[in-house]
């Protein structure tokens, strides 16, 4: 019954300003992620737009029936996700591979030679 009276009133601008506060949230969203031992935030630049990554992690709080709630709303297994996960495995092994190799040449004592035709 409050909110039908409520919109029979004029705003006046007072009531104006406050209904602009109490939207204010709303607009802004913002989120308190707490405090949490690693939180990496930051964009990417790409060509077809920037793209933010975030990394948070930390000691793990939610009850289990939370867990599976937003095991349901957010699934790991998304064509989005195993790409991500398909990119970074495949950069850490090249990575490795050429840490590996350049190890192995120098514990053999070969060298490489570049030549360069002039």
């Amino acid at each position: 019954m409050d909110r039908v009276a409520d919109l029979a009133v004029e705003d006046t601008p007072e009531i104006a300003a406050d209904k602009q506060q109490d939207q204010a949230p709303a607009t802004t969203y913002s989120r308190d992620w707490g405090q949490h031992p690693l939180n990496l935030r930051f964009s990417l630049p790409l060509p077809f737009g920037r793209w933010y990554v975030t990394l948070v992690a930390g000691k793990e709080r939610r009850g289990k029936e939370r867990l599976v709630e937003e095991r349901k709303k957010h699934p790991l297994e998304t064509v989005p996700n195993l790409l991500f996960l398909f990119s970074v495995g495949t950069f850490t092994s090249s990575l490795a591979l050429i840490a590996a190799a350049l190890v192995l040449i120098h514990g053999f004592g070969w060298s490489i030679e570049l030549h360069i035709p002039s």
